[in-house]
């Protein structure tokens, strides 16, 4: 006898597999999208993720006090470095008057000779080798014609008779007497340059192009650097700084108390260092003359080691350039730095800066804002919020 119910239980069977088969593929979808974890807000992704701590390297040749922060921008695929270093204080600039940091070629002897009052008269004329030897001896100073150009290339005659025949202003300085004498020396502008420890005496244009050198302007003292630089490319022999196609740069130097590095010709160098000395002055730092510096220090225990500390801690270290009649002290959240001292008041700014900051060298200024409370503290005591 035949079993007629058996396709009936087979067919019962394979739908039964399949339901279960279907319930546990719907099991799985339903843990795995339990497990994993979701956004709040799946379409909004951030611009700028930070990358991992193994990326944050500090680049080769940056001093061991910086740090590196490096954000990736995920809409561009950059990835951005800002390099931060520490302040620290230098000796260096701390000096009696304003002056750049100059190279190894630089003499000055020849420019404290070329600062000198001296009486140039040449009203009966001379020859331009006359003249050379006659400043030499007055100035006591090496005094060359730079004849390969002069003779050589411009074919000029620097022993022809009356080329020379000027009288220098008495009250004018060495420096300013012969940049008008070699204005036009047979109707060519000459000038004179502080090269290899020696006055060089060359042609004007020859020496833009060819006795270039670098010299570093601090700016210890709450500088644009921005700004310092459009003033110079404006005032200063505008026509020639490479920006508007000349040989003469200008580049923030990066050093953590701020500063340029400018490479021009000796001449424009002199009016550069004339220009930020005035600029100084005009913030009432002044060897001589009490300055007073007022910072406001929110952290009220690094105000506190500074009152006690800084006015030791800046004589310690300029030694017989310290000023024992400085005084620091402290009102409220207010630090008050007082001396008539320069190289006091450099140094003590740049403690400051050190105890209370971190330079972004890729800035291309460092700016301590004046302090502007309405307390009667404005912008010629200097200072700044920290």
């Amino acid at each position: 006898m035949s079993n007629t119910n058996a396709p009936v239980l087979e067919k019962k069977s394979f739908v039964q597999q399949f339901l279960l088969f279907c319930v546990i593929i719907l099991l799985t979808i339903v843990a795995t999208l339990v497990a994993t974890p979701r956004l709040k807000d799946p379409y909004v992704i951030p611009k700028d993720l930070r990358v991992l701590p193994d990326l944050e390297r500090v680049p080769e040749n940056i001093s061991p006090t910086a740090i590196a922060s490096t954000n990736y921008n995920i809409s561009t695929g950059v990835s951005e470095s800002k390099i931060k270093s520490f302040p620290q204080p230098s000796i260096s600039i701390a000096t009696n008057d304003y002056a750049p940091i100059t190279p190894s070629s630089f003499s000055s002897a020849v420019n404290d000779a070329l600062e000198k009052v001296v009486s140039l008269d040449f009203s009966e004329g001379a020859s331009l080798s006359q003249f050379a030897t006659t400043v030499e001896n007055q100035l006591n100073i090496p005094v060359r014609l730079d004849e390969r150009v002069l003779t050589g290339e411009l074919g000029l005659d620097v022993n022809e008779p009356g080329a020379m025949r000027h009288i220098a202003a008495a009250n004018q300085s060495v420096g300013s007497s012969l940049k008008q004498m070699l204005s036009n020396v047979f109707e060519t502008p000459l000038t004179f340059v502080n090269w290899d420890c020696v006055l060089l005496i060359t042609d004007k244009q020859y020496a833009s192009d060819n006795y270039l050198e670098t010299w570093i302007y601090p700016l210890p003292f709450d500088e644009d650097w921005a700004s310092v630089i459009e003033l110079i490319h404006q005032v200063i022999a505008p026509v020639t700084w490479n920006v508007v196609g000349g040989p003469g740069a200008i580049m923030p130097a990066g050093f953590t108390y701020g500063g340029l590095a400018i490479s021009q010709t000796y001449e424009v160098h002199q009016e550069i260092e004339q220009l930020l000395r005035m600029r100084e002055i005009a913030l009432w730092v002044e060897h001589g003359k009490e300055n007073i510096r007022i910072y406001t220090v929110l952290d009220s225990s690094v105000l506190r080691d500074l009152g006690k500390s800084l006015k030791e801690i800046c004589n310690s270290a300029l030694g017989d350039l310290a000023d024992e009649s400085a005084s620091v002290s402290v009102e409220q959240e207010k630090l008050i730095v007082r001396s008539s001292s320069r190289p006091f008041v450099v140094y003590a700014h740049q403690v400051i800066s050190a105890y209370l900051g971190v330079l972004d060298q890729r800035s291309h200024y460092h700016q301590l804002p004046t302090d502007t409370n309405g307390d009667g503290v404005g912008s010629s005591m200097g200072g700044g919020v920290f």
